[in-house]
């Protein structure tokens, strides 16, 4: 993806969304990519294109085991996770 898609891309995306997947991805852990949009409540499409985004923006980060590509939160992922969770579990 060229610099000026990315940048435009970031500033797309729906942070409601974004938030979702990335409490997802702290309260479930390492997962796939098709059962992250799910729980989350994401089509899969979209899914796709945010988690693009929140990789460039280093909050998840993407890992191969056993052929599967999983996907897991980054330490500022999980910082910013913590302090979404506090807000929206009060």
């Amino acid at each position: 993806m060229n610099d000026a898609k990315s940048k435009t891309d970031l500033r797309k995306l729906d942070l409601i969304v974004a938030g979702r997947m990335i409490l997802s991805l702290y309260r479930g852990g390492v997962d796939k990519r098709t059962n992250i949009a799910r729980d989350s409540k994401t089509s899969y499409d979209k899914y796709v294109r945010y988690l693009n985004a929140l990789e460039t923006m280093d909050f998840v980060q993407r890992n191969t085991v056993d052929g599967f590509k999983l996907f897991g939160l980054t330490e500022s992922g999980v910082k910013y996770a913590r302090k979404l969770a506090e807000k929206t579990d009060k």
